[in-house]
């Protein structure tokens, strides 16, 4: 009878950094770097592959739920009139 097969070794478990904002948290969109005046694209998924609807600068935000993904922490966000999509969490900025 052969020996049982030596357990695999698991990779590291590493800390995740913690999630900036929460749900029902207000925020506001920040300017693109580049493009200070131009509207960005929300996203339709968490991953970023999918373009949605894009608004201006200054937009008001809930958040509604946060994924942690490579890139960092994404947040799915309505805005005061109703769109919703995915922003980077460099993105948004905490409403006082």
């Amino acid at each position: 009878m052969a020996p049982p097969p030596a357990a695999e070794a698991l990779p590291p478990i590493t800390d995740s950094p913690p999630p900036v904002f929460a749900e029902g948290q207000r925020v506001t969109l920040l300017p693109s770097p580049g493009a200070p005046h131009q509207k960005v694209a929300l996203m339709r998924d968490a991953e970023g592959e999918k373009p949605g609807p894009a608004v201006p600068p200054g937009t008001n935000f809930t958040i509604l739920d946060g994924d942690l993904q490579d890139r960092g922490w994404v947040y799915y966000v309505r805005s005061d009139y109703g769109t919703k999509g995915w922003l980077d969490e460099n993105q948004l900025k905490a409403k006082p």
